[in-house]
């Protein structure tokens, strides 16, 4: 009798669980699908590559030889100036935040817009361990089972957050990545335009963002030959 019931609790859990990704993907308009590991080394090489950019032009609060003398642990927390008392007001805030949502107070900052099962994100944790990664997921099983995956050892300041990649606000973020599908990257697009800053890098998988010129694109050496698209706001845009 009780091997009756749990067996009919198992399978009622598998199918809230199996009901809860159909319905997610559905609404998302794609299923969340892991990235592999050549894509990941690939896009972890890049977030070196750019965040190393933007440190040697003092986004971080360092430059040149002060930038590499001085550990990540030991960099101290930064707001920018901003023009107006409100509009400091706001990125104070939005900045205690994202202190608060990484645990680490400096550092690049990367959100993954779309976060899935996690592959890509706790990898860049794991391997970026100078940076903050923030992943935004609004699929519940993938996020929790991305949550669980970030409890093993290695995994190094990120969280993951429950919340809609369209309503998020990325004024912060120094570097975005992203691994969607044509109508998110359409609907991302004024997003970025209007909410990041200046010399914040957009790394895109698969899909081109519309209407943007790609500072670089990159083919991966993996089985569908993968291409990444990197941009840089504040570069010229095109509207076609």
């Amino acid at each position: 009798m009780v091997s009756a019931v749990l067996s009919m609790l198992l399978l009622t859990i598998a199918l809230v669980l199996v009901i809860s990704i159909v319905y997610y993907t559905w609404r998302n308009g794609i299923s969340p699908l892991p990235s592999s590991l050549l894509l990941r080394r690939q896009v972890e090489q890049e977030v070196k590559r750019l965040s190393a950019v933007q440190q040697e032009s003092g986004r971080y609060g360092f430059t040149g030889e002060t930038a590499n003398a001085v550990p990540s642990a030991m960099h101290s927390f930064r707001v920018e100036s901003i023009s107006t008392a409100a509009d400091g007001a706001e990125a104070t805030v939005r900045k205690s935040i994202h202190r608060r949502e990484t645990g680490k107070s400096d550092g690049p900052l990367i959100i993954e817009a779309g976060s899935g099962w996690g592959t890509m994100a706790l990898h860049l944790a794991r391997y970026c361990q100078s940076c903050r990664v923030v992943g935004i997921e609004n699929s519940v099983v993938p996020l929790m089972v991305s949550r669980l995956l970030a409890c093993l050892p290695g995994s190094h300041s990120i969280k993951l957050v429950h919340g809609d990649m369209y309503r998020y606000h990325y004024e912060q973020a120094d570097l975005i990545v992203c691994y969607l599908f044509p109508g998110a990257m359409t609907r991302l697009s004024p997003i970025f335009r209007e909410q990041t800053r200046p010399g914040t890098y957009i790394i895109s998988v698969y899909f081109a963002l519309p209407d943007w010129e790609a500072e670089q694109v990159i083919t991966c050496r993996d089985v569908h030959r993968t291409r990444i698209y990197i941009y840089r706001t504040g570069s010229r845009i095109y509207n076609v």
